[in-house]
């Protein structure tokens, strides 16, 4: 899913039983593991929960991200 910029981007999934956040800055010429998922993923254990399926972008920086379970989490700061 894509910011309304068309330019940030990011993609949810798992690997595993590990959640993966990935983004891009670029229009998705590259892309790369958000910092923010080693804490995203510790939430998501203490939920048992650790995959993820769907996110939405309001801009560059703040994201929410659905999961497992019913599991949301907010990110004011691009997942970084």
């Amino acid at each position: 899913f894509f910011a309304p910029d068309a330019t940030h981007g990011f993609a949810v999934g798992y690997t595993g039983n590990n959640p993966l956040l990935m983004r891009t800055s670029d229009a998705g010429a590259t892309w790369a593991v958000a910092s923010g998922q080693s804490s995203l993923a510790a939430a998501m254990t203490s939920l048992n929960a650790f995959k993820l399926y769907t996110g939405f972008a309001f801009d560059a920086t703040h994201i929410w991200v659905g999961g497992e379970h019913g599991s949301v989490y907010a990110s004011d700061t691009g997942g970084e």
